[in-house]
Protein backbone atom coordinates (compact mmCIF):
# COMPACT_ATOMS: atom_id res chain seq x y z
CA UNK A 1 0.00 0.00 0.00
CA UNK A 2 1.46 3.35 -1.01
CA UNK A 3 1.20 6.62 0.93
CA UNK A 4 -1.20 7.92 -1.69
CA UNK A 5 -3.56 4.95 -1.28
CA UNK A 6 -3.89 5.30 2.51
CA UNK A 7 -4.53 9.06 2.28
CA UNK A 8 -1.30 10.27 3.88
CA UNK A 9 0.44 11.46 0.73
CA UNK A 10 -1.93 14.29 -0.25
CA UNK A 11 -1.89 16.26 3.02
CA UNK A 12 1.22 18.36 2.50
CA UNK A 13 0.49 19.56 -1.06
CA UNK A 14 -3.12 20.30 -0.11
CA UNK A 15 -2.03 22.37 2.90
CA UNK A 16 0.54 24.17 0.79
CA UNK A 17 -2.10 24.94 -1.84
CA UNK A 18 -4.52 26.19 0.83
CA UNK A 19 -1.80 28.47 2.28
CA UNK A 20 -1.01 29.83 -1.19
CA UNK A 21 -4.72 30.46 -1.81
CA UNK A 22 -5.01 32.34 1.50
CA UNK A 23 -1.92 34.38 0.64
CA UNK A 24 -3.40 35.33 -2.75
CA UNK A 25 -6.69 36.36 -1.15
CA UNK A 26 -4.89 38.50 1.44
CA UNK A 27 -2.65 40.06 -1.23
CA UNK A 28 -5.69 41.03 -3.32
CA UNK A 29 -7.27 42.65 -0.26
CA UNK A 30 -3.97 44.40 0.49
CA UNK A 31 -4.01 45.83 -3.04
CA UNK A 32 -7.48 47.22 -2.35
CA UNK A 33 -6.17 48.85 0.83
CA UNK A 34 -3.21 50.28 -1.08
CA UNK A 35 -5.60 51.92 -3.56
CA UNK A 36 -7.51 53.48 -0.66
CA UNK A 37 -4.31 54.67 0.96
CA UNK A 38 -3.31 56.25 -2.35
CA UNK A 39 -6.73 57.93 -2.55
CA UNK A 40 -6.15 59.37 0.90
CA UNK A 41 -2.99 61.03 -0.39
CA UNK A 42 -0.96 59.64 2.49
CA UNK A 43 2.04 57.36 2.51
CA UNK A 44 2.12 54.52 5.02
CA UNK A 45 4.52 56.61 7.12
CA UNK A 46 2.20 59.66 7.06
CA UNK A 47 -0.78 57.50 7.92
CA UNK A 48 1.10 55.97 10.87
CA UNK A 49 2.11 59.45 12.02
CA UNK A 50 -1.53 60.61 11.90
CA UNK A 51 -2.74 57.42 13.63
CA UNK A 52 -0.13 56.44 16.26
CA UNK A 53 -1.91 53.12 16.92
CA UNK A 54 -0.24 51.85 13.73
CA UNK A 55 3.42 51.62 12.84
CA UNK A 56 4.61 52.37 9.33
CA UNK A 57 5.70 48.74 8.94
CA UNK A 58 2.28 47.53 10.12
CA UNK A 59 0.48 49.70 7.58
CA UNK A 60 2.76 48.35 4.86
CA UNK A 61 2.01 44.77 5.93
CA UNK A 62 -1.71 45.53 5.62
CA UNK A 63 -1.34 47.07 2.16
CA UNK A 64 0.86 44.22 0.96
CA UNK A 65 -1.59 41.65 2.28
CA UNK A 66 0.95 40.08 4.61
CA UNK A 67 -1.37 40.69 7.57
CA UNK A 68 -5.08 41.40 7.75
CA UNK A 69 -5.91 44.63 9.54
CA UNK A 70 -8.40 45.08 12.36
CA UNK A 71 -11.70 46.74 11.43
CA UNK A 72 -10.74 50.00 13.16
CA UNK A 73 -7.87 50.38 10.68
CA UNK A 74 -10.42 50.16 7.86
CA UNK A 75 -12.53 52.84 9.54
CA UNK A 76 -9.49 55.09 9.96
CA UNK A 77 -8.48 54.55 6.34
CA UNK A 78 -11.98 55.34 5.08
CA UNK A 79 -12.01 58.46 7.27
CA UNK A 80 -8.83 59.65 5.58
CA UNK A 81 -10.20 58.93 2.11
CA UNK A 82 -13.37 60.87 2.93
CA UNK A 83 -11.29 63.73 4.36
CA UNK A 84 -9.15 63.99 1.21
CA UNK A 85 -11.84 63.47 -1.38
CA UNK A 86 -15.38 64.72 -1.69
CA UNK A 87 -16.64 61.24 -2.41
CA UNK A 88 -20.42 60.94 -2.76
CA UNK A 89 -20.01 57.15 -2.90
CA UNK A 90 -18.37 56.99 0.56
CA UNK A 91 -21.19 54.95 2.16
CA UNK A 92 -21.13 52.50 -0.74
CA UNK A 93 -17.33 52.32 -0.58
CA UNK A 94 -17.57 51.49 3.14
CA UNK A 95 -20.15 48.76 2.54
CA UNK A 96 -18.08 47.22 -0.26
CA UNK A 97 -14.85 47.32 1.75
CA UNK A 98 -16.36 45.72 4.84
CA UNK A 99 -18.13 43.07 2.73
CA UNK A 100 -14.83 42.25 1.04
CA UNK A 101 -13.09 42.22 4.43
CA UNK A 102 -15.65 39.78 5.80
CA UNK A 103 -15.21 37.54 2.74
CA UNK A 104 -11.43 37.58 3.13
CA UNK A 105 -11.71 36.62 6.78
CA UNK A 106 -14.01 33.72 5.96
CA UNK A 107 -11.96 32.66 2.91
CA UNK A 108 -8.83 32.55 5.05
CA UNK A 109 -10.48 30.20 7.54
CA UNK A 110 -12.11 32.47 10.12
CA UNK A 111 -15.30 31.28 11.79
CA UNK A 112 -17.56 32.98 14.29
CA UNK A 113 -16.75 30.20 16.76
CA UNK A 114 -12.99 30.05 16.21
CA UNK A 115 -10.35 31.26 18.64
CA UNK A 116 -7.68 32.38 16.17
CA UNK A 117 -7.03 36.06 15.48
CA UNK A 118 -8.98 36.19 12.22
CA UNK A 119 -11.99 34.54 13.86
CA UNK A 120 -11.90 37.18 16.59
CA UNK A 121 -11.68 39.87 13.89
CA UNK A 122 -14.71 38.32 12.20
CA UNK A 123 -16.72 38.42 15.43
CA UNK A 124 -15.66 42.03 16.04
CA UNK A 125 -16.63 42.94 12.50
CA UNK A 126 -20.01 41.27 12.83
CA UNK A 127 -20.58 43.08 16.12
CA UNK A 128 -19.54 46.41 14.64
CA UNK A 129 -21.83 45.90 11.66
CA UNK A 130 -24.72 45.00 13.99
CA UNK A 131 -24.10 48.20 15.97
CA UNK A 132 -23.93 50.20 12.73
CA UNK A 133 -27.26 48.71 11.61
CA UNK A 134 -28.86 49.41 14.99
CA UNK A 135 -27.65 53.01 14.88
CA UNK A 136 -29.19 53.45 11.43
CA UNK A 137 -32.48 51.94 12.62
CA UNK A 138 -32.44 54.15 15.72
CA UNK A 139 -31.89 57.25 13.58
CA UNK A 140 -34.86 56.24 11.43
CA UNK A 141 -37.07 55.72 14.50
CA UNK A 142 -36.00 59.10 15.92
CA UNK A 143 -36.83 60.75 12.61
CA UNK A 144 -40.31 59.22 12.65
CA UNK A 145 -40.73 60.23 16.29
CA UNK A 146 -39.83 63.85 15.46
CA UNK A 147 -42.28 63.91 12.53
CA UNK A 148 -45.06 62.52 14.74
CA UNK A 149 -44.25 65.02 17.47
CA UNK A 150 -44.48 67.91 14.98
CA UNK A 151 -47.78 66.59 13.62
CA UNK A 152 -49.15 66.28 17.16
CA UNK A 153 -48.07 69.84 17.99
CA UNK A 154 -49.76 71.11 14.83
CA UNK A 155 -52.97 69.23 15.66
CA UNK A 156 -52.91 70.47 19.24
CA UNK A 157 -52.32 74.02 18.01
CA UNK A 158 -55.25 73.79 15.58
CA UNK A 159 -57.56 72.40 18.25
CA UNK A 160 -56.68 75.18 20.71
CA UNK A 161 -57.12 78.08 18.25
CA UNK A 162 -60.50 79.78 18.29
CA UNK A 163 -62.55 79.33 15.18
CA UNK A 164 -62.35 82.58 13.18
CA UNK A 165 -63.82 81.37 9.93
CA UNK A 166 -66.64 83.15 8.07
CA UNK A 167 -68.69 80.07 7.44
CA UNK A 168 -72.37 79.53 8.20
CA UNK A 169 -71.87 78.75 11.85
CA UNK A 170 -74.43 79.45 14.58
CA UNK A 171 -72.20 81.65 16.64
CA UNK A 172 -72.32 85.42 16.37
CA UNK A 173 -69.20 87.46 16.48
CA UNK A 174 -68.77 90.79 18.23
CA UNK A 175 -69.14 92.64 14.93
CA UNK A 176 -72.47 90.92 14.11
CA UNK A 177 -74.65 93.15 16.41
CA UNK A 178 -74.89 96.81 16.55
Amino acid sequence: MSQHENGQGEGLPARRQAREDRDRIKAAFGTRLRVLLDLSGLSSREFAHRYPAYKDSTVRKYTLGTNLPPWDFLNDLLTEVARRTDDPAAPQRRTELFSAYRSVLIDTGATTRGSDQNSRLLRLLDGEEALHQLAAELAEVRGRENRLRLELEEETGRAQRPCTGTGTGTGTGAGGRE
